[in-house]
């Protein structure tokens, strides 16, 4: 395949991946947007990396969710039980704690996958001592930051030191490559490598978040035999969404919870009532591969969702706020209750069949939040894109 490029050149040349990154992918998933930048990546012979420690806390994190996943099923079976005691209900939860191991050992199997199929390397831990981290700890040298009233916890900051060192230190062995450390967490912008790692104090390594990588890719990529049936697929789907808004809505509606509807100040949702209005806000489409135009999907769709719900008022609790107690202690106001309109800002993760560019036979998989779809219109440099195709 041609490749009809833009005249400057990309500013690195190797990827690092952080947990955050993982982690909105739903890792070992792939994102769609993950996953065109690997493919932009393997398009220019850029290697990509995961650091031994990202790869262990996204294990970690995982593991975590579900445990509490767990506790949450096996605490309902509990509470289930004691309220139906008295007509001998019962209940019980099939998936159980003892099943982690098999849970962790799948998860190893499927992001050794992942990383084959989209050819992601590893590199090791950092070898820097536990006396380097900890001088740099109690001096507050960032990453590691001095706790607060509303972020606890002195020298906070261990895992994300351990990472960029990796990265540096993989960096250092390697000066052939300069690099692009894929985060969203702001702290590591404010990093001056001159006090983390003097020895390697200019290292050549940006920090950029997700969009940001593949507005740089896309601006260099210019493939017309990619980038037009790219833009006429994502037409496509979006229109293929539209057209199945009813199934759209009753999906979002049957794995919808009260509590990701954004709440106000001082009021709970106590339940979701209805789905009332769903808007299509734009699709992310993976790119096509000229040599299999045809094939199965795996696309994301971004929403405005309007429901209705029922709410319980907050009253916020003021002791100490006025020099004592905001009402009685023997009296406490009534919870009020209402129903509102309220918002959901996410998305839906959906499959479906593509044949000659058109989106079929479409699936609905699972609910995205907005962190995992990303803050910004991945899409809107489409214009421009075609612009530099001479349409």
């Amino acid at each position: 395949m041609s490749s009809i490029q833009s005249n400057y050149s990309l500013p690195f040349k190797a990827i690092y991946l952080d947990t955050n990154v993982l982690v909105e992918s739903r890792w070992p998933k792939v994102s769609v947007k993950l996953g065109n930048v690997l493919s932009l990546a393997s398009q220019f012979g850029i290697p990509v990396f995961i650091a031994d420690p990202v790869e262990q806390e996204a294990q970690e994190v995982s593991m975590r969710s579900i445990r509490r996943s767990v506790a949450d099923l096996e605490g309902a079976e509990r509470e289930y039980r004691r309220q139906s005691e008295s007509i001998s209900g019962e209940a019980y939860v099939v998936q159980r704690s003892a099943d982690l191991g098999s849970l962790r050992a799948r998860y190893v199997e499927l992001a050794q996958a992942s990383k084959a199929m989209h050819r992601i390397q590893a590199i090791p831990l950092a070898s820097r001592n536990v006396d380097a981290f900890f001088r740099l700890a109690i001096r507050y040298v960032l990453p590691f930051e001095e706790g607060s009233s509303n972020k606890p916890g002195e020298g906070r900051g261990f895992q994300d030191a351990v990472i960029l060192s990796s990265v540096l230190e993989h960096l250092r062995s390697n000066p052939q490559l300069s690099g692009v450390f894929v985060t969203r967490d702001s702290v590591f912008s404010k990093i001056s490598f001159a006090e983390f790692m003097p020895e390697f104090e200019n290292p050549p390594l940006l920090i950029k978040d997700l969009d940001e990588v593949s507005e740089l890719l896309l601006d260099k990529y210019v493939d017309e035999n990619v980038m037009k049936p790219w833009e006429e697929e994502r037409i496509n789907a979006q229109r293929a969404t539209e057209n199945a808004l009813p199934e759209l809505t009753a999906f979002i509606q049957s794995h919808l919870e009260p509590h990701m509807l954004q709440e106000t100040m001082f009021s709970k949702v106590l339940e979701l009532r209805a789905v009332e209005n769903v808007k299509v806000k734009y699709v992310q489409t993976s790119l096509p591969s000229p040599e299999k135009p045809d094939r199965l999907v795996v696309f994301a769709i971004a929403t405005d969702v309007q429901c209705r719900a029922l709410t319980e008022a907050q009253i916020p609790d003021l002791t100490g706020f006025f020099g004592g107690p905001f009402y009685a202690p023997s009296y406490r106001p009534p919870m009020k209750q209402e129903e509102l309109s309220l918002p959901w800002l996410g998305g839906v993760e959906a499959a479906a069949d593509v044949e000659g560019r058109q989106y079929k036979n479409l699936k609905f998989n699972s609910l995205l939040t907005t962190e995992q779809l990303g803050s910004r219109e991945y899409y809107r440099r489409s214009r421009e894109r075609k612009c530099e195709l001479g349409e």
